[in-house]
């Protein structure tokens, strides 16, 4: 399991593959209520985290390989709706970097 604060603090998001099939969905849960909330889980879709940022409240970048297997494309995921919105399409099979976003700046992992 991977998770990250948000930058504003009230929420934690984390993404858990479910029996090991490496198929990551992502949830968060509300620090002041307790409220979980399941943001993917669709069936052979692996999200992947990119980043936030507090001068975007209320939303993370996340990538999705729900258009080609091999191929993570960026959305904006509307924290309280649940609502993906694409962002852009990605043509490559390099992997997407980790990302911490406690601080609201993407960090890389590699």
């Amino acid at each position: 399991m991977e998770y990250w604060w948000l930058p504003d603090g009230t929420r934690i998001v984390y993404a858990q593959d479910r029996g090991g099939n490496e198929n990551w969905v992502l949830y968060g849960v509300d620090v002041a209520t307790g409220t979980q909330i399941t943001y993917t889980d669709t069936e052979k879709v692996t999200v992947r985290v990119i980043g936030a940022s507090p001068k975007v409240p209320g939303s993370i970048l996340i990538g999705l390989n729900n258009r080609v297997p091999q191929f993570h494309d960026v959305y904006r995921l509307d924290l309280a709706t649940g609502k993906p919105t694409l962002v852009g399409l990605t043509f490559t099979t390099a992997r997407l970097p980790a990302a911490s976003i406690s601080s609201g700046r993407r960090t890389s992992s590699r």
